[in-house]
């Protein structure tokens, strides 16, 4: 869900992420009951690692966050030995790349910036990329681009990439705000140029109440850098267009119930594709 996929990212805003309001775990609905999916564990105020389960008790996988200067700077699973490495340039993000022990590098995100905020981010997946979509880099990876645009990217790598390819595939993200929240983003894949594709999710609708993930970073180490933001506020809808040999048109539909800090308890996506309609709720706890 989008609100769980931004976790981490954001320019540092006073007041916004809470420290009484610490995600300690968030359920998913599943037949009627609420199952476990992730498991927050905290050090003071620092993240040290998150857990992630296919149901109460099957953990699938454990991200612990490593810091060097009170600042991020690896995010490791010690399950599968896949791996995260972040590079600043200054005070913002330069690029993130994503390791396994098995096939080394597979993939590398560079960010390029309009001041403080996020405007285009590459990024590369090298040879053989149907070896990358094996590595289960979604949960890890959600914490620095948001999980529907991960999904809509591997669908991208996934159709154009044969097994046999032995090339780099690269693909260009471009990013609009309207204030502290993101309006546009953008997926373009031109690594077939008689078939090039493009996706666009439009952020149409926010409401006023805090987004739990927004900032979380920088209240982590208390250092003010100007890290990538998404969105302070909770969307209410996103449109997604997508361009390839069709024109296809998906929309999500959010809704929220809230604590007293305006922090959300529970968050409802209906993903709306033609007729068929799909939903999902997440329930928080927080410290």
């Amino acid at each position: 869900m989008l609100l769980v996929s931004v976790a981490f990212t954001g320019c540092q805003k006073d007041g916004v992420f809470n420290p009484k309001n610490k995600i300690s775990k968030v359920y998913k609905a599943e037949k009627g009951n609420k199952v476990l999916w992730e498991k927050w564990t905290w050090d003071g105020n620092s993240l040290n690692n998150i857990a992630y389960f296919v149901n109460d008790t099957t953990m699938l996988q454990k991200a612990y966050y490593l810091y060097e200067k009170k600042r991020l700077a690896r995010v490791e699973n010690t399950i599968d030995l896949s791996y995260v490495l972040i590079t600043y340039s200054g005070s913002q993000y330069e690029k993130v790349e994503f390791f396994n022990k098995y096939d080394g590098k597979l993939r590398t995100y560079v960010y390029t910036y309009d001041g403080k905020k996020v405007s285009k981010i590459v990024l590369t997946v090298y040879k053989y990329p149907l070896k990358s979509m094996d590595a289960g880099d979604d949960g890890f990876l959600s914490a620095f681009i948001p999980r529907e645009i991960l999904e809509e990217t591997n669908r991208q790598i996934l159709n154009s990439a044969p097994l046999k390819d032995n090339e780099d595939k690269v693909y260009t993200y471009e990013l609009k705000f309207d204030g502290d929240n993101l309006s546009e983003w953008k997926i373009t894949d031109n690594n077939d140029p008689n078939k090039p594709v493009e996706a666009t999710f439009q952020y149409e609708k926010y409401d006023k109440n805090n987004n739990p993930h927004y900032a979380s970073y920088s209240n982590i180490y208390g250092v003010n850098i100007a890290e990538p933001c998404f969105y302070k506020n909770n969307p209410e809808r996103v449109t997604c267009t997508k361009i390839d040999n069709t024109t296809t048109t998906i929309t999500y539909d959010y809704y929220y119930k809230y604590n007293d800090k305006k922090f959300p308890t529970e968050a409802i996506q209906k993903l709306t594709q033609e007729t068929a309609t799909f939903s999902d709720t997440l329930y928080y706890e927080y410290n």
